[in-house]
């Protein structure tokens, strides 16, 4: 099996100028890869972190296995987070394989629980 790959810096600034405001209700973001609406997002706060408020934030598009997972300053956490019942192990255990990790936060979105919206 292909492994996941990141995309590059123009990939991303693509991305990021055509991706809604967060905690908005969508649909997927368009790829610049595979040119598909097929890019989903997954952010949640980083609780580890005791100086400035923090997420992680993943995007991925599953057909070109491309993604960027990267921590952002984000001053108040208002999102809806599906998987806040994970402990910190547990989160670490599924980012450790993207392929899982990814498949389950696919299924978030076709259950219509991601992306997150503003509580």
């Amino acid at each position: 099996m292909i492994g996941w790959k990141g995309f590059t810096t123009d990939q991303l600034d693509v991305i990021y100028k055509t991706l809604p405001e967060e905690g908005i209700a969508t649909d997927a973001g368009w790829c610049p890869s595979c040119s598909q609406k097929t890019i989903h997002w997954y952010i949640y706060p980083n609780l580890v972190s005791s100086r400035q408020p923090s997420q992680f934030y993943y995007l991925w598009c599953r057909p070109c296995r491309l993604y960027c997972g990267q921590t952002i300053i984000m001053p108040k956490w208002d999102l809806s987070d599906p998987l806040e019942h994970l402990t910190e192990q547990e989160r670490d255990d599924m980012e450790s394989d993207f392929d899982n990790f990814f498949t389950a936060l696919d299924d978030l979105w076709s259950k219509g629980l991601l992306p997150q919206l503003r509580e």
